[in-house]
C-alpha cells in the first residue's frame, strides 16, 4: 500500500475584502503551481451577505462557470468549503452573487508519495 501525504499550499487569501455582487473575488485567476496533471483547489469562504457562490474555470481563453450547491443561496456569515479539480493549464476564479465582505482562503492540495 502506498503512503500518500496531502500537502496544502495556500494560493490565495482575502480577509474582509469588499466585493461587488457577481465580480471576481481574485484580481487574477489562479491555477496549479505544483506541476501535477490534476490538482485539487480547496476553497474556504465566508461572505457577509447571503447569496450564491460561483466558480469559473478558464482553459484556453474559454470560461465555464458553475454554481456551488446547485445554485442554492447560502446564508450570510456561513462558512463554506468546497473543492475544485483543475488540470494543468486551467485557472479559476470565484464570485458571489451579492456584494459584501469576503473572507476566503484557497489552498492547492496534491498527493505526494513518501
Amino acid at each position: 500500500m502506498q503512503n500518500v501525504n496531502f500537502v496544502p499550499l495556500i494560493r490565495a487569501t482575502a480577509h474582509v475584502q469588499a466585493v461587488a455582487g457577481g465580480a471576481n473575488i481574485l484580481a487574477a485567476a489562479i491555477g496549479p503551481s505544483s506541476g501535477h496533471l490534476i490538482v485539487t483547489m480547496r476553497v474556504q469562504i465566508l461572505c457577509s451577505g447571503a447569496g450564491v457562490y460561483s466558480v469559473g474555470i478558464i482553459r484556453g481563453g474559454v470560461t465555464v462557470t458553475g454554481t456551488v450547491l446547485n445554485g442554492a443561496a447560502i446564508a450570510a456569515n456561513d462558512w463554506q468549503q468546497f473543492d475544485v479539480d483543475l488540470r494543468d493549464g486551467d485557472t479559476m476564479n470565484v464570485s458571489h452573487s451579492v456584494g459584501g465582505n469576503i473572507t476566503m482562503r484557497i489552498s492547492e492540495i496534491y498527493g505526494a508519495t513518501g
